[in-house]
């Protein structure tokens, strides 16, 4: 087992074997990466804490150009697991358990459109009650995030 004692690495200056390219501007990103063929991905999040997506509108936003799929609930059913064998977690919500958590994904041709599409797309919420405190949410009166 190495310890930080006998590190070859660890303590030591190393090398920046980027550094040059990084200060001549010439280094690449993923940013700067292209691919024939693709595609720019924007997620869209939810704006509530605690609701069920009760309808998405992104009717409009299909039919910008340049605007290749859009993805929410009701079009995929893949399940995401997060080391939960309990509840099943799907990568696009129908229910939302915090903020922030994706109800729609939009794939474009071009970052710019992707970002347009995803701005245009108009979420229904029903909203369920939500607790922002700790010692609230283990009481026996606070909503359930999970059935």
């Amino acid at each position: 087992m190495t310890t930080i004692a006998t590190s070859s690495v660890l303590g030591k200056v190393t090398p920046r074997i980027d550094g040059f390219e990084r200060v001549a501007g010439r280094a690449r990103y993923v940013a700067d990466w292209k691919a024939p063929g693709m595609l720019y991905g924007k997620v869209v999040l939810s704006t509530t804490a605690h609701a069920k997506v009760k309808h998405i509108n992104a009717d409009q936003a299909r039919r910008l150009p340049g605007v290749e799929a859009i993805l929410t609930f009701e079009d995929t059913k893949v399940q995401w697991s997060q080391g939960d064998r309990i509840n099943a977690r799907f990568a696009i919500a129908d229910k939302v358990r915090f903020a922030g958590e994706v109800v729609a994904v939009v794939a474009a041709h071009r970052r710019d459109i992707a970002e347009q599409a995803a701005e245009m797309i108009d979420v229904e919420y029903e909203r369920f009650p939500t607790v922002f405190d700790s010692k609230a949410a283990l009481g026996e009166r606070a909503p359930k995030i999970w059935e």
